[in-house]
């Protein structure tokens, strides 16, 4: 019998994850409006809301918390200016990665939903472990929060990075090279003015790379029960 990896595959059938949708009746709107969305929806919701008050508790247990040396501190210049660029980036990869999931990953919708809602889960009680002192500050407001006046306490992991980097491991490379190019741009440009605005330690960098990792190596296995495309096949053959 032939090795799997000797099956040649017709480029042309090799389309996006859209126009199949559109052929097979998918719209945006049931992605959105499937079940298994609209609950991972829920959970996210709830995971941010953990993490804000994950931050609270910390500030309320820890006020004291040190400051502690870092060596790409001691090593790279301080910035302050750019903690204003890093949520303007955060929010260019939002809007990145919201693109594709409705054009190209639309019928996993749910799927993209649940992984970072358990990946912000994980990050509430990690946060709470070692709490550190904001490099900047406890007290202060970073970046464009100081017009909110919010304060974040939580340090280890960065939520900045790990959602960057969730979703640069989200994009398929092998059929959106292009995408995949301008997250690995953006998650770049997040850590670098992260680290010489003093943002976050290196350390906290480092932990939201791998906990993004972790979260979507063991999500990705599941990714098929998101699968809305089937859910609405099977509705449509009953009917």
């Amino acid at each position: 019998m032939p090795l799997e990896g000797s099956i040649k595959i017709d480029p042309k059938s090799d389309r996006s994850y859209n126009q199949g949708m559109r052929r097979k009746g998918l719209s945006l709107l049931q992605a959105l409006g499937a079940r298994t969305t609209l609950l991972s929806i829920g959970l996210l919701a709830i995971a941010v809301i953990a993490c804000f008050m994950a931050s609270e508790l910390i500030q309320t247990l820890y006020p004291d918390r040190p400051i502690v040396p870092d060596l790409l501190f001691d090593l790279l210049p301080n910035i302050p200016f750019l903690a204003y660029l890093t949520d303007p980036i955060m929010a260019a990869a939002i809007v990145l990665i919201i693109y594709y999931a409705c054009n190209q990953g639309r019928r996993h919708m749910g799927f993209y939903f649940f992984t970072i809602g358990i990946m912000y889960v994980l990050r509430a009680p990690l946060m709470i472990l070692t709490p550190l002192g904001r490099p900047t500050g406890n007290l202060d407001s970073y970046g464009i929060f100081e017009i909110f006046g919010l304060k974040q306490h939580g340090m280890f992991p960065s939520g900045h990075v790990a959602l960057a980097a969730i979703f640069y491991f989200m994009i398929d490379g092998k059929r959106q090279p292009g995408f995949k190019w301008a997250m690995a741009m953006l998650c770049i440009a997040e850590i670098i003015t992260l680290i010489l605005s003093r943002g976050h330690y290196s350390i906290d960098i480092v932990g939201g790379v791998m906990q993004a990792f972790v979260v979507i190596t063991v999500m990705s296995r599941y990714k098929e029960r998101f699968n809305t495309e089937e859910v609405h096949a099977g509705q449509r053959g009953a009917s």
